[in-house]
């Protein structure tokens, strides 16, 4: 946009033959408005059960005076898994 000296935008002339402008158009525009879900989702309530059994829980874990890290056995990823399976068809298979 073209802006002179005092910040104004200037207007543009029109070059466009006038069949070619749009015309505004009679009816008002039309927008969707929803009319299900107009409030924010919320979040599900809790399970007083569950609350109460991860009290005792964390109860549990304070008797020592320290807390009891959880931890997973860790996953081993073998790699050369597939080596060994093809080496027991490979036996079974000289039998056959």
């Amino acid at each position: 946009m073209d802006r002179n000296i005092s910040g104004e935008t200037a207007a543009l002339p029109v070059l466009l033959p006038a069949n070619l402008l749009p015309k505004p158009s009679p009816t008002p525009q039309l927008h969707w408005k929803p009319k299900k879900f107009l409030s924010e989702p919320q979040p599900p309530p809790q399970d007083d059960g569950k609350l109460v059994e991860q009290d005792l829980a964390n109860a549990r874990q304070m008797i020592d005076g320290k807390i009891i890290k959880k931890t997973r056995p860790r996953r081993t990823v073998d790699y050369n898994g597939g080596v060994g399976r093809w080496a027991l068809v490979r036996r079974v298979s000289f039998f056959l």
